[in-house]
Parts: C-alpha cells; sequence; structure tokens
C-alpha cells in the first residue's frame, strides 16, 4: 500500500468518525463527501495539502498539547497560511480550517475521544512527513 492510499485511508476514517461523534455538524458530512471525490480526481494533493499546512504543528500534536485545538488551529490563526496559498484559499473543497477546528468540541469530548482524534493527527502527520521525504526531495 502506497503512503498516499495509507494516508487516505486513514483521512477517511477520520472523517467517518467526525461525523458519527458530530452528526448535527453539517461541515464534517460535506468535507468527508468532498474529500471522496478529491480522493479519486486527484489523491496525492490531499496528503499534500495536509503536509504544507499541518505538519507544522507536529511537536503540538506529538506531544498532544491541547492548545492546538483550542489555540493553535482556529481559523484566525490559519489565515496567514491560507494566504499563502491563493489556491487552497480560493478552493472550498479543502476546507481543513472549519474541519480541523475542534475548539468547539474538545472541552466537551471525554478522554477515549480525545485520545482517538490525536492518534489520528499522529499517523496522519506522521504519513505526511514520510511522504515529503519521498517526493519532496525529487
Amino acid at each position: 500500500m502506497s503512503l498516499v492510499t495509507a494516508f487516505n485511508n486513514q483521512m477517511s476514517n477520520f472523517m467517518n468518525d467526525l461525523c458519527y461523534l458530530f452528526p448535527n455538524d453539517k461541515k464534517f458530512m460535506i468535507f468527508e463527501q468532498k474529500f471522496e471525490i478529491l480522493r479519486k480526481a486527484n489523491p496525492a494533493l490531499i496528503i499534500k495539502k495536509y503536509f504544507q499546512h499541518i505538519y507544522q504543528f507536529k511537536e503540538s500534536i506529538m506531544s498532544k498539547d491541547e492548545a492546538f485545538f483550542k489555540d493553535k488551529i482556529k481559523p484566525n490563526n490559519l489565515k496567514n497560511v491560507y494566504k499563502k496559498n491563493e489556491d487552497l484559499n480560493n478552493n472550498k473543497y479543502i476546507p481543513l480550517k472549519e474541519v480541523l477546528n475542534l475548539t468547539e468540541y474538545w472541552d466537551n469530548m471525554n478522554d477515549i475521544n480525545k485520545e482517538a482524534v490525536w492518534k489520528y493527527f499522529k499517523i496522519l502527520t506522521l504519513l505526511s512527513e514520510k511522504w515529503a521525504l519521498t517526493n519532496l526531495n525529487k
């Protein structure tokens, strides 16, 4: 299995879990649908965008720093990331800032769900790192 496939499978599982946990929040369902379309059209783009925009938070993710959800991943803090990449800023098919902003849910999540979210982010981050080492040095 390629790194792209493994990454996309994990992201799909993560989106399914978020849809299950928060059935009233339509952003997760919409992202999941758009993710599956993009996955078929350009599967490598998803891991590339994750690496470009989320990998910078690796230290916070690996140390389970709750500030990642409470402070760092808030849409206002991602504005500079989005401004640097006009494709992402102008394209609504990868609304990472909305999907990954779990601020409104974090404090009310139980420890089991929090741990599952951390595991997803750790796996996605490590897979994107491996992918970048393989593909960005070419």
